[in-house]
């Protein structure tokens, strides 16, 4: 099915080309999104973190619209591409990269792998079902993802999938990615995560949860303890409401970390049962091979025997004259 059109609770259909025009970039953004000084400087300073902090030969920004952010690594030396749904978008890219850019779907199989990818504010515009796809699709192209997808935002008509952080760590964990618990993508936005693949030290991840958990809940502490601390001297309210706020933050990631914590020990038990299993069929093979051995040795011992020589010589005979008759 072409995903030209778009099926939105069963019924009514919607034209993506339409939805992600000239109207979305330009007059439902606060800020226009187009070449100008509010995105080059925002796509800017998470290009020098990104290149900074990961240093990547290759990226792809998956969910480009017109390639401002894929301009901005290009720039700095990275061999960056797009992807977006948009015809609009990419026609609008600057002329220098839109060589490096391409109209398609998230929800087919991407071409090449990549050193990281930055999916930012995309997989809520796609229906459950296509999200998870999106999801996979990004997970065979790159070992290192960085994500934002905001958890609320309702009122936006083309939100069809928004998810609490929990949500998006449980599905990138179906594919061994995990959130880097000590990277810190804030400069993106506010919930952006970096989950990388790593299916291979489930211990060593669950100990970085918990240590990254036990922190948040100080913090959390901490912050309580300045809000009653404010409150009790009548301090001003602003400050307050900053404390508040950052407290609600902290007790956000506390509760996505608990989550991970959750799927990291499922995980463990799910790989732990495997192991007995495993050990269980190497047992019955290690017995099927004594078995055989003893079987073989009881053959040998038969063959050198004297009852078999005498055996096989009174039967010689016979044996002749049903080779002729066989022939």
């Amino acid at each position: 099915m072409s995903r030209s059109e778009r099926l939105e609770d069963g019924e009514t259909k919607l034209d993506e080309q339409r939805l992600y025009g000239e109207r979305y970039y330009l007059r439902d953004y606060p800020v226009p999104y187009e070449r100008n000084e509010h995105w080059l400087q925002f796509f800017g300073t998470i290009a020098e973190r990104v290149v900074a902090d990961l240093a990547p030969k290759t990226a792809l920004d998956a969910g480009c619209a017109m390639g401002l952010f894929v301009e901005q690594l290009v720039a700095r030396g990275v061999d960056a591409s797009g992807i977006d749904i948009s015809e609009y978008a990419i026609a609008n890219a600057p002329e220098t990269i839109r060589d490096r850019l391409r109209v398609g779907s998230l929800t087919n199989p991407l071409d090449g792998r990549y050193d990281v990818i930055t999916c930012i504010e995309v997989i809520e515009h796609l229906p459950p079902n296509d999200g998870r796809r999106a999801v996979a699709n990004l997970c065979t192209a790159t070992d290192r993802i960085l994500f934002s997808s905001i958890p609320d935002g309702y009122e936006e008509p083309t939100h069809l999938n928004v998810q609490p952080p929990e949500t998006w760590s449980v599905w990138f964990a179906t594919h061994d990615f995990f959130r880097a618990v000590e990277y810190d993508a804030s400069y993106i936005s506010p919930w952006a995560v970096m989950y990388e693949r790593r299916p291979a030290r489930i211990s060593e991840l669950v100990r970085e949860y918990d240590r990254a958990h036990a922190r948040l809940r100080n913090e959390v502490q901490q912050l309580r303890q300045s809000i009653l601390k404010l409150t009790d001297d009548d301090a001003g309210e602003d400050a307050r409401r900053r404390l508040e706020d950052e407290l609600e933050a902290r007790e956000q990631l506390v509760r996505a970390l608990q989550e991970q914590i959750f799927v990291m020990r499922d995980t463990v038990m799910g790989l732990e049962a495997k192991v007995g299993a495993i050990a269980g069929e190497r047992e019955w093979y290690a017995a099927a091979a004594e078995s055989r051995e003893a079987a073989v040795k009881q053959l040998e011992q038969l063959l050198a025997s004297r009852t078999w020589r005498a055996a096989s010589r009174l039967l010689a005979p016979y044996r002749r004259v049903r080779g002729r008759l066989e022939r």
